[in-house]
Parts: C-alpha cells; sequence; structure tokens
C-alpha cells in the first residue's frame, strides 16, 4: 500500500482528533452506549490507518503535533500495540502537569489494550517521574481486578506531587475498599482542596458517616468540584425532604452562578424541582443546559418526543457546567411545560428518579446503564455502586471495558482485543 506524505500528514490529525471527540463523548448525553461504542470505532480505525503506515516503514511519529490534543495518546497506543518502547516514551516525553488532558490519554490508551498487555508498561509508568505518569497508572488501577501493593500505596501517599495523592486517594474510594478508609479521613481537611475533594468523594463512596460533611463545603461554593460535589450530594440524600432542602439552599444562593443551579435539578431527580426549570428553558443562556436536566429526570428525549425548538444563528454559547453542553438540542419551552402536565403524575415525589425511573429500581438502573445516554448511565452506576454495592464503573472506560453494558454492545466492540 502506498502512502503519499499528505495522507500520512492527514492521518495524523485525524487520529488525535478522534481522541478528541472520543473523550468529549465520555459524559455526553448526545451520547448513548452504541454511539459511544461507534465513537470508539471511529478511533480505532485511525489507529488502524497509522499502525498500517508505521508498520510500512513511515515515520508516522514525525508527522504528529506534539501540542495536539490526542498525541499523547496516539502514540502511547501504538508504542503498546506495537511493542515500541520508543513511541511510548515519546509520549511520556510529552507530558505537562498544567495540560489536563493528559492523564485521561494515557489512562485511555492503556485501557485500550487487554490488561494481560499492560504489566510492563504500567511498571514503565510506576516508575517514570513525571506526576502525570505515576497519576495515570493509578487511574488505570481503579479498572484492574488486583488491587495496588501496600508498598506501591505508601509510594504514591509518600509522592510530593499532589495530583498524584488526589489520585490515589479516588482510587482508594473506587477499587481499595473500607481497609483504608483511615487513611482517606485523614486528609478529609487537608490544606489542599483538590486532596480534600478526592478524599470527601472516596469517603462518600465508602458510605462514611464523616465524609458528608467533609462533601459539603464544595456543594456550596463555586469551584471546579462543584458539579462532581452535587451529584454526590443528591446520589446520598437520604430522602425527598433532604433534596427538596438542598435545592432551596443553592436556589438561594445568588453568589452561585445560574446554571450551576440548573444542573443541581437535574442531578437531585426531584420532581418538585422541574417547575425551577421553567424560566431557564426560555433562556439563551441556561436553555440547553435546562433541557438537559428535564431529561436527565424524566427521561423524555427532546428530540424524539418533539420538546426541541427550531434554533437560530442567535442562540448564544451556552453558560456551560459540561463543555459538551453547546451541542445539546435548544428545547421548546411550551412544549416541555406541555409534557409535563400530561405526565406529572407518573412522578411520584415521595422518590428520586432518573431518566423517568426511581431510583431504588435496581433493574431499571440496570436498563439505564445499557440503552441510557453517557450523562444517564454515570448517574446510574453511581447508584448502583453506593446503594446496590455494585463495582465502580465509569462510564468514560472504553465500551469493552464495562462489562455490566456488554450485551448491549456491537460484537466487534464488546469481544474486541488491541492488535487482533
Amino acid at each position: 500500500m502506498t502512502y503519499a506524505p499528505t495522507l500520512i500528514e492527514q492521518l495524523s490529525k485525524d487520529a488525535p482528533f478522534l481522541w478528541f471527540l472520543y473523550d468529549r463523548a465520555k459524559r455526553s448525553p448526545r451520547y448513548k452506549l452504541e454511539d459511544f461504542a461507534h465513537q470508539a470505532e471511529q478511533l480505532e480505525a485511525g489507529l488502524d490507518a497509522l499502525g498500517l503506515a508505521w508498520q510500512a516503514g513511515k515515520p508516522v511519529a514525525d508527522w504528529l503535533t506534539p501540542d495536539d490534543w490526542g498525541t499523547p495518546f496516539v502514540l502511547a497506543t501504538l508504542g503498546i500495540r506495537y511493542q515500541q518502547p520508543d513511541l511510548f516514551a515519546q509520549a511520556l516525553d510529552l507530558l505537562n502537569t498544567d495540560e489536563e488532558t493528559h492523564c485521561r490519554e494515557l489512562v485511555d490508551a492503556c485501557l485500550w489494550h487487554p490488561e494481560e498487555d499492560l504489566t510492563s508498561w504500567l511498571l514503565a509508568l510506576h516508575q517514570h517521574t513525571s506526576p502525570v505518569a505515576r497519576q495515570s497508572a493509578i487511574a488505570v488501577a481503579a479498572s484492574q481486578a488486583q488491587p495496588l501493593h501496600d508498598h506501591i500505596l505508601q509510594d504514591y501517599c509518600d509522592d510530593p506531587a499532589p495530583l498524584v495523592r488526589c489520585q490515589l486517594l479516588r482510587y482508594l474510594g473506587e477499587r481499595q475498599g473500607s481497609d483504608q478508609l483511615g487513611l482517606i479521613r485523614d486528609h478529609y481537611t487537608d490544606a489542599d482542596p483538590d486532596i480534600a475533594f478526592a478524599a470527601a468523594r472516596s469517603g462518600v463512596l465508602l458510605s462514611d458517616a464523616d465524609a458528608q460533611d467533609a462533601l459539603t463545603p464544595f456543594a456550596l461554593r463555586d469551584n471546579v468540584h462543584l458539579p462532581e460535589a452535587l451529584s454526590l450530594i443528591f446520589a446520598r440524600a437520604s430522602d425527598p425532604a433532604q433534596r427538596e432542602f438542598w435545592l432551596d439552599k443553592l436556589r438561594a444562593d445568588t453568589a452561585l452562578p445560574p446554571h450551576i443551579f440548573v444542573y443541581a435539578v437535574g442531578v437531585a431527580g426531584h420532581p418538585v424541582g422541574l417547575p425551577y426549570l421553567w424560566d431557564a428553558l426560555a433562556d439563551p443562556l441556561l436553555c440547553r443546559a435546562a433541557g438537559a436536566a428535564f431529561s436527565l429526570v424524566t427521561g423524555a428525549d427532546l428530540e424524539d418526543a418533539d420538546l426541541d425548538a427550531v434554533t437560530s444563528d442567535d442562540i448564544p454559547q451556552a453558560a456551560s457546567v459540561q463543555d459538551w453542553e453547546d451541542d445539546l438540542p435548544v428545547p421548546d419551552p411550551a412544549a416541555v411545560q406541555a409534557w409535563w402536565q400530561d405526565h406529572q403524575a407518573d412522578f411520584a415525589t415521595d422518590q428520586a428518579w432518573l431518566a423517568g425511573a426511581p431510583v431504588t429500581d435496581v433493574a431499571a438502573l440496570q436498563r439505564i446503564l445499557q440503552q441510557g445516554n453517557q450523562q444517564q448511565r454515570q448517574l446510574a452506576a453511581l447508584y448502583l455502586h453506593l446503594d446496590h454495592q455494585q463495582p465502580y464503573l465509569d462510564c468514560g472506560w472504553p465500551p469493552w471495558r464495562q462489562p455490566q453494558a456488554e450485551s448491549t454492545l456491537p460484537d466487534a466492540a464488546s469481544s474486541r482485543t488491541s492488535g487482533s
């Protein structure tokens, strides 16, 4: 096969950009599991094309732009796939603690391959001096069957880089279990807010009674952890009164950006909160988020149910909680409110709802995990983990790493093994 320089250059742009699209899809309500799997397969096609060029002797790495999002992912993935430490090392050489995508890129590169193929590559991450490499190694461990050994845990616990200790604390809540709860509690009041939040999050995942107090400050001020803190607060709410208390508290807090409250209505799952969205549905800056919040509670698909408006170029960019909100449909406020009038009686106010189902219904949560969009799936996974003792699942992992959803994947995605 002949590879012209212009073709390789295009492939070298396409593959990193396909990773960027895949990364955006991880939490987007625009994607259901099958759509997410298709996006992963598109990325795999880009990697295959570059891999064929590399096998033909083309200097693929020289054509990649170091500053492009996705370049470390491509280099690391090809390095693992073709057993090329030099390519993997080039990925590690690009790591920058100020670049927020680099950890996700390395994690995705590792998760792209079967666990049994990763031993030497994870060792290279563990031993690397870059905090991003070490952070990535811990994050990969959260998806694996075997816990980290005590001496590795201690090594990370002593690491001077805060982001490494943050990732360790998150891992302890997701994977290691309550035997490390004492270590987690020690960091609830850490002076570094990122470390304190990571500890509080893990405490909540482990159902520690003291974790709620540690988490609360992150839900009462505008900060980078606020959306995740609200998801955890409402997922741990013991009854509708507690959910309504939090909604009232957030609604009255004029210091918080209004899009935060709109987001909170969605993750709260409390039908009483839905009328709070009516004004936001008509606000050009908030309407997309309000439509997503309404769908998150009721399960109504704005486009399928004809609840979306005809968009125009004068709709401004959204006041986003998440970077994917600008891709969401613009709701028709009158149609949404009419839908709610017709269906309100179906939503009892004595329980919380997710995608039109009670969060106490395990079978319904499993269906959401299989059929819902990525935002709905992530919340369903959280409820299944917190309330129903199911293993922690990150719905942003590659589709073939999500055993609870395997039955809905096309054969090519569910049975895929890299390099085959």
